[in-house]
């Protein structure tokens, strides 16, 4: 179990040791593997990990992505425009769940009319808004995800749209195409990062702000950028809180020694450090995650994306259209039994 910021850092740069591909989390490395193993980009490693990462950047076009910056941006900015001119909002509900799922949604080329559907089964997939969520519920949301890509794999190649799945569905042959399996399974993780991660940073920072508001009033004068903000908001809240990795051959890290097939797990929780949300002007620390080795990919970046609203005429925003933030009431906390 690594805790320190740099024993964690060292590990997820480090390809040639340490695999992912019998699971990155504990769910998968305790029973056995991942059945995405060798066919995900999360869960590749070496010439197979730079096969689909090529792949994957080749239709991330420039032209998309601007065309998707703006999207995030006008999304953005009427939904926080909304909140405003209502005095407030239920943030999570109204702000946060819109825009990752919609950014992620039109990236992919998934039909508007969907997202409500794909947003509930991600929010069970790995964790739940319900108490007494099972896993066999988790599981069942899991599948459903990729059944859902299969469908609309098949769809696509029939009436190609434009988005993520249409250019993979419709790729050359030889070793630009990729496989039904492949396709799936890198749009399920698109979908659940992609949506996961940002949805639980942009909940956490709305409080955090509030909560600190010396952090808020560095942003709002723009003593801290956007772009630095976006970076120690994902650190601060760390919505994934741990990934792992196995050991492929003995490995020193600090005192201990990690033989070959012995998992190790990297709590990405365990480094918040105490300036707070912003940094306190400070320059950003690289969030511990997946995106400090090679397996960092355009699901990762899509997060700082989503939270800061960049615009290259503007501050931001947060920072331009919100004066401050606070808890309408304080939420009730259920004593354990």
């Amino acid at each position: 179990m690594l805790t320190r910021h740099a024993d964690i850092m060292e590990v997820y740069r480090d390809n040639r040791r340490f695999t992912s591909e019998r699971g990155n989390v504990l769910t998968t490395l305790l029973a056995g593997g991942d059945s995405a193993a060798g066919k995900m980009l999360a869960v590749t490693d070496g010439a197979r990990h730079k096969r689909l990462r090529n792949v994957m950047l080749r239709v991330f076009s420039p032209r998309f992505l601007e065309s998707v910056e703006q999207r995030v941006r006008e999304m953005a900015r009427r939904l926080l425009e909304g909140a405003v001119e209502q005095g407030g909002c239920d943030f999570a509900r109204d702000v946060a769940e819109k825009i990752p799922m919609g950014t992620i949604c039109y990236l992919l080329g998934i039909p508007e009319s969907d997202q409500d559907f794909l947003l509930k089964l991600t929010k069970s997939a790995l964790s739940s808004d319900h108490e007494n969520a099972s896993e066999s519920s988790a599981v069942w949301a899991r599948n459903e995800i990729l059944l859902y890509f299969l469908d609309l794999l098949d769809g696509v190649r029939k009436n190609p749209r434009e988005g993520i799945i249409s250019g993979l569905a419709n790729g050359r042959e030889g070793e630009g195409k990729l496989s039904d399996e492949e396709i799936v399974f890198n749009c399920y993780s698109l979908i659940i990062g992609g949506d996961e991660t940002s949805r639980m940073s942009m909940i956490g920072a709305i409080p955090a702000l509030a909560e600190h508001p010396a952090q808020w009033a560095l942003l709002r004068g723009g003593e801290v950028g956007v772009d630095t903000a976006a970076e120690e908001v994902l650190r601060w809240t760390t919505p994934a809180m741990h990934f792992g990795r196995t050991a492929v051959e003995e490995v020193t890290i600090g005192s201990h020694t990690v033989r070959p097939g012995e998992i190790v797990t990297l709590w990405n929780s365990s480094y918040r450090g105490v300036s707070g949300p912003c940094g306190g002007g400070r320059r950003a620390r690289r969030a511990a995650g997946p995106g400090g080795g090679p397996g960092r990919h355009r699901g990762t970046a899509a997060g700082p994306l989503e939270l800061s609203g960049r615009d290259q005429q503007s501050p931001g925003l947060l920072r331009r259209r919100m004066s401050g933030a606070h808890p309408a009431a304080h939420p009730a906390v259920k004593e354990p039994s």
